[in-house]
């Protein structure tokens, strides 16, 4: 259910009122608006939640070092490996489109978020600092 939630939310990104999303519709939706907002406030802290739940499980049944390399295994390297790969890549784009759209606009500042080659996928550093 969390999993189809996140469908809902990123779905309707582009329709937001507040905008932030690549492509924006000009005006957005309130409804849309209300109902992402809506999803946001416990998603993430659901997952976070059940992530806390099962790491408990697993810990009563593993010896702590093993736990953590399996757990280091299973959030790290794909965040690795995503980060190195389609991260930067999809980064260097952004950065080079948005360059662009200061010079053909109009001067301006190109403003990107600190830590964004971890793009969707900072959860899966948080979860692990959480772990250790």
């Amino acid at each position: 259910l969390l999993m189809l939630l996140g469908l809902v939310i990123h779905a309707a990104a582009p329709y937001r009122d507040i905008g932030g999303w690549l492509v924006d519709e000009p005006g957005g939706s309130t409804l849309l608006t209300t109902i992402s907002t809506w999803i946001y406030t416990f998603r993430m802290p659901a997952f976070f939640l059940l992530a806390g739940l099962l790491s408990a499980w697993a810990l009563d049944r593993r010896s702590g070092p093993t736990f953590l390399a399996r757990r280091a295994g299973r959030l790290l390297l794909p965040l690795l490996v995503c980060a190195a790969t389609l991260n930067m890549l999809q980064q260097s784009w952004l950065e080079a489109e948005a360059a662009r759209r200061c010079v053909v606009d109009a001067p301006c500042a190109v403003n990107l978020p600190v830590a964004a080659w971890l793009g969707h996928l900072w959860f899966l550093l948080d979860l692990f600092v959480y772990t250790v």
